[in-house]
């Protein structure tokens, strides 16, 4: 009975740690670059007018 439980918990861990590990490895190998281009606001290829909040 033990041994069914330990082989599930086995799995469990290993899958945490193979997500993790890619997590990790995707923002270390992952893209940083930001331009200005990047973090400008997308309304639809219209400039935005105004600020969020007005009606």
């Amino acid at each position: 009975m033990f041994e069914i439980y330990l082989s599930i918990t086995i799995m469990i861990v290993a899958g945490f740690a193979v997500a993790a590990i890619f997590l990790a490895l995707s923002s270390w190998l992952g893209a940083k670059r930001t331009t200005i281009e990047k973090q400008t606001t997308y309304e639809s290829g219209i400039e935005p007018v105004g600020t969020a909040r007005k009606r």
